[in-house]
């Protein structure tokens, strides 16, 4: 009986080393305090409810923890996956109650030819509009939310017949997805299918995105998307383009992106100018101003600013500090205006002030 205990224990030692060769766990977990000085009451988007104080989940990064490997092949060929969930740190739960791994469940081969990534995927242009993004791309209070308002202006009737994810229709994630990306020389160009799926009409519910980036003496993007409904109808164009200026310390960096229903209902756009400054090794300063209207709605205009400031402790954990004010167009109308202070109330201005610590595993 001894040996065999010792015979697994042996066993058990060998899978575990060969595991952590291959496989990573990885994660970042990211909280704070937020106080919000009006807020929209749920029955009426022109009442204001008052202050609120909360918890976020997310300040300037998303919760999240994941598993991640590859497998080299020879000849400079290599297997990989990646799986990842999401995490509320503040109640410990996932996104909606959805599935484990709803921000990515992929996995596929790369090498000199590039990569291909085959499942649930990010949008290839949600991330590289990033590059460019004035308010460098956090999960609150930055350029993250336009682009997700203008490709849900473009995708209205997106899966419809069917149970759809949480934020596919904002262009974040996609399901049942081939993805192909190539980079050399600082240039970067990704291109990304998303099968519908739906018996008799190959063409509903499918998603299409490219972009192009490049990181040289300038930054650049460049992304478009365009999505089919469950009729297998169009449903609009999203777009987006940036530029960034890197000058030492300071980045400065502006942005256009546009989502439109092809049916005419909807128009968002978005203009944006900021940048970036290094105070010191650990301090970093950033600011935006973004300027968002749906041209099909009077008065759906805001107008948006955001300032904040990191400072890393170390390679892993950073404290946080971030403002955004942000003052809305008069119309109750549905529309798809950016409001970076969540919830404001129509026709008046609101301020968010959030702190927070991020720690990466």
């Amino acid at each position: 009986m001894k040996n065999k205990l010792l015979a697994l224990t042996a066993l058990s030692l060998v899978a575990s080393a060969t595991f952590a060769q291959n496989v990573t766990v990885y994660g970042v977990l990211d909280t704070g305090i937020m106080t919000q000085s009006k807020t929209a009451s749920s029955t009426n988007a022109a009442i204001n409810a008052g202050s609120k104080t909360a918890m976020l989940s997310g300040g300037i990064h998303p919760s999240i923890w994941g598993l991640t490997g590859t497998e080299d092949l020879g000849g400079g060929l290599k297997a990989n996956f990646n799986l990842q969930s999401h995490i509320f740190v503040d109640t410990g739960s996932s996104i909606d109650g959805q599935g484990l791994f709803t921000r990515s469940a992929n996995v596929g081969l790369s090498g000199s030819f590039g990569s291909l990534t085959l499942g649930r995927v990010y949008d290839p242009a949600f991330l590289s509009f990033g590059l460019t993004d004035p308010a460098g791309f956090r999960e609150n209070f930055s350029g993250s939310s336009a682009i997700q308002k203008a490709t849900n202006a473009s995708r209205g009737g997106l899966g419809d017949d069917a149970t759809s994810y949480n934020l596919d229709k904002a262009g974040v994630f996609n399901s049942n997805a081939v993805v192909y990306s190539y980079a050399a020389n600082g240039l970067g160009f990704n291109v990304m299918y998303s099968f519908g799926e739906k018996a008799g009409n190959s063409n509903a519910n499918e998603v299409m995105s490219l972009s192009m980036t490049y990181k040289g003496p300038i930054l650049f993007s460049a992304t478009y998307g365009t999505a089919k409904n469950a009729s297998g109808q169009k449903t609009g164009n999203v777009y987006s383009t940036g530029i960034g200026y890197p000058m030492g310390n300071l980045t400065l960096k502006a942005n256009y992106m546009n989502g439109k229903a092809d049916n005419n209902t909807y128009e968002n756009q978005t203009w944006t100018v900021g940048g970036d400054y290094k105070v010191s090794a650990n301090g970093l300063i950033r600011a935006a101003y973004f300027r968002s209207e749906d041209k099909k709605f009077a008065n759906s205009e805001s107008d948006n600013l955001v300032l904040g400031y990191e400072h890393s402790l170390s390679k892993r954990t950073t404290l946080y500090a971030q403002t955004a004010y942000t003052k809305r167009g008069s119309t109750t109308s549905t529309n798809y205006s950016l409001d970076l202070v969540g919830s404001t109330p129509v026709g008046t201005s609101s301020t968010v002030l959030n702190t927070g610590i991020k720690h990466a595993f």
